[in-house]
């Protein structure tokens, strides 16, 4: 039986150097559709049809993505008057010729998370691995504008958590979208995950993670993705190759 809750963040966008991207808006930057909380966005510089971006992960370095996410969605997908699609290319090729692609198709109404603004797609298998990638997001003609674009392989330790608790922060005026709170804690990890956790998670606190699901989706209140911010962390060796992980985690609005 395969794990249901995985972790997401941005693996490929950020192990890779961007050779294409979109012209942007002044006071903004292109590092933010990686990195970054989530309420810090990337704008485009003027009015387009399409935004894209081109990533190469250098030789010997092919990697296929199990999952494709997209943080504030909403930003361009309220502007459509229709349902569009973006499009994640893997190619061996740097023009991107008889590229593999992946299509997300977005609206308003499959926008998903607990406030209706990100979007999380699992594909099926690439026919490959790729050296080189392209995210292209189809939109009508508007000044674009969105949080963050991670794709993937998803850290997955191997088993689905033995202890979930989740509350909802309190409500205040100055705080009148209140998010959730999760401490989640996994056993039997092994090393390779925590090191893989430590590396590409861990090292980087300022950027905010996923927790989404494959199947079943009643262990995020029925929502297939939520984002947050690691508040706090703990791993305990407890026999050879095998961990215990802890995380203390905070939905970011």
């Amino acid at each position: 039986m395969s794990t249901n809750l995985l972790i997401g963040y941005p693996d490929i966008p950020s192990k890779a150097t961007v050779f294409t991207e979109p012209a942007t808006a002044p006071g903004y930057s292109s590092k933010a559709i990686v990195s970054g909380p989530r309420g810090t966005t990337w704008k485009g510089a003027s009015a387009v049809t399409s935004i894209t971006w081109e990533w190469d992960l250098g030789a010997g370095n092919e990697r296929a993505p199990d999952y494709i996410y997209y943080a504030r969605l909403d930003l361009i997908g309220r502007r459509n008057a229709t349902t569009t699609t973006s499009l994640i290319y893997g190619s061996a090729s740097s023009s991107f010729t008889s590229p593999n692609s992946k299509v997300v198709t977005y609206g308003n109404g499959s926008l998903q998370g607990p406030d209706g603004r990100d979007r999380i797609s699992i594909p099926t298998a690439y026919s490959s691995t790729y050296r080189y990638w392209r995210c292209r997001i189809n939109c009508t003609s508007q000044v674009p504008e969105i949080s963050k674009i991670y794709f993937g392989t998803a850290l997955d330790f191997g088993r689905d958590p033995r202890r979930c608790e989740k509350t909802r922060r309190r409500w205040s005026p100055q705080n009148r979208n209140p998010g959730y709170r999760y401490i989640i804690e996994w056993l039997g990890v092994s090393n390779a995950n925590v090191q893989t956790f430590n590396e590409d998670i861990a090292r980087y606190p300022e950027n905010s993670i996923i927790l989404f699901t494959r199947t079943y989706h009643d262990v995020l209140d029925d929502h297939q993705v939520i984002p947050f911010m690691i508040e706090d962390y703990q791993i305990t060796a407890d026999n050879v190759d095998s961990n215990t992980v802890r995380l203390v985690l905070d939905e970011v609005i």
